[in-house]
């Protein structure tokens, strides 16, 4: 099949877990033997290889479009939440940062974030959170993937925001939506822990109204996938039509054999710098490491990525940067901790550190939507519990023989992961008329396509 992908993320380089999710897609979709072309709608201001795209695709197969055809609209306020308090946040956070390196005027900023959404709730003005489904829409690019898509088999669109773009492709195309995240009332958990850049939140009617425009809609773990099948049946229309939703998580690039785990005394923590992930990193070096130092003196928490630049210098902190083997970086701290308290979808550390075959040490929240099955290789704690957290790490990182076992059975588990995603997505790339009397079969109609290239 001829496949076109649409993302306003690129796939290299792979900065961040939506990134890799995005890579580890195309790869896929090529393993499985189809044409795949890569669009890249240009809404991020974030670093772009394009050599690598036109590398991992070959010639002509992968597409920068150009700039919008009129001037980018501002933003929606989102006031008090995700633009005016959100930057002001962020601003206060730096300064705060520089000048008492994490001091208490922090956790004064969230209580003042947590504080003002309460207020804006009482006020009746939760409303200003919500952004638009269609905002990011442009004439222009609907016009340039009309011409890339006119004999496309199957289109796949990033993001439920994206979704106008299925309207671009002949309507034989098989629609696939690849949500990444859940959207609806996104702000909600994000504020209430009083974390101010919650990116997007939208109305359950409208994720709804973009799921509606794909024939399937690819979930990131199995909550998910049940969370927007109950959203889609209450919100149903008069035929009671709509998208089909499966699981398709992230597939892991994995070594043929798992790291060797035999450096005591260390672990790692990959991260982009999102809001999210502050929040976690701010709690492990405040709540958690002290209490491992104390039982590990020499003790060497790693920290990875863009979010090395967000931690403090420390004696008992290595900030690595980017790294262009997180294989390698887990060899030389073969130890995963994944201290997330909030956040949707599927951790992607995690999985990474499962398919280098080390053990993580997890929050609920960071494991979140890995099956039972599944986390052999995991060691899960509640949340908020960071002497529970600490014990754990202080468990594994004394003891090379127990970093080994569950590490193994990590391994094993990835690969078995890897093996079942793949499966899943084979079955949704099928022509769309297949998918039909596939979809009769169980009753529900496709849903109706729109006829022009409009949101």
């Amino acid at each position: 099949m001829k496949v076109v992908l649409v993302s306003s993320h690129p796939a290299f380089p792979a900065s961040a877990g939506n990134c890799s999710r995005i890579q580890q897609l195309a790869r896929a979709v090529l393993q499985l033997g189809h044409e795949l072309t890569f669009v890249l709608v240009p809404l991020t201001r974030e670093p772009v290889d394009d050599a690598a795209h036109s590398r991992l695709l070959g010639p002509g197969r992968y597409v920068r479009l150009g700039e919008r055809s009129v001037p980018q609209r501002p933003p929606e306020r989102n006031w008090p939440g995700k633009w005016t308090l959100g930057r002001l946040a962020r601003g206060l956070e730096i300064a705060g940062d520089r000048i008492a390196q994490h001091a208490p005027g922090r956790w004064l900023l969230r209580q003042g974030v947590r504080g003002d959404y309460a207020l804006q709730q009482l006020l009746g003005r939760e409303a200003a959170y919500y952004s638009s489904l269609d905002a990011l829409f442009d004439a222009g690019w609907a016009r340039q993937l009309e011409e890339i898509g006119r004999d496309a088999d199957a289109v796949i669109v990033e993001y439920v925001f994206n979704s106008w773009a299925f309207a671009c492709f002949p309507a034989s195309a098989t629609r696939v939506l690849d949500t990444h995240d859940a959207f609806a009332d996104r702000h909600r958990p994000y504020l209430a822990r009083g974390i101010s850049d919650f990116w997007i939140s939208l109305r359950a009617a409208d994720e709804n109204a973009g799921f509606r425009r794909a024939d399937l809609v690819l979930a990131i773990q199995d909550e998910e996938a049940q969370r927007f099948r109950r959203q889609l049946a209450a919100d149903a229309d008069a035929s009671g039509r709509g998208p089909q939703v499966a699981v398709v998580s992230h597939l892991m690039p994995q070594p043929p054999v798992a790291v060797d785990a035999g450096v005591d005394g260390k672990a790692l923590f990959v991260a982009s710098d999102n809001a999210t992930n502050r929040h976690a990193v701010d709690g492990l070096v405040r709540d958690v490491l002290p209490r491992v130092v104390r039982e590990i003196p020499h003790f060497d928490l790693r920290v990875a990525g863009s979010i090395s630049a967000h931690v403090a210098a420390s004696p008992n902190i290595t900030r690595l940067g980017w790294i262009d083997d997180v294989h390698e970086a887990y060899a030389q701290a073969p130890l995963s901790v994944n201290p997330l308290q909030v956040g949707t979808g599927i951790n992607i550390k995690l999985l990474e550190a499962m398919a280098a075959g080390v053990p993580t040490v997890s929050t609920a929240t960071g494991a979140r939507g890995l099956p039972e099955s599944f986390r052999a290789g995991v060691v899960t704690v509640p949340d908020h519990d960071p002497a529970a957290f600490a014990a754990q790490v202080v468990r594994l990182a004394r003891s090379a023989e127990a970093r080994r076992a569950v590490g193994r059975a990590a391994f094993e588990d990835a690969r078995r992961w890897n093996d079942r995603q793949l499966a899943t997505l084979a079955t949704c790339l099928v022509p769309r008329g297949e998918l039909a009397r596939m979809r009769a079969s169980a009753k529900p109609d496709l849903p109706r396509q729109p006829d022009h290239c409009m949101p």
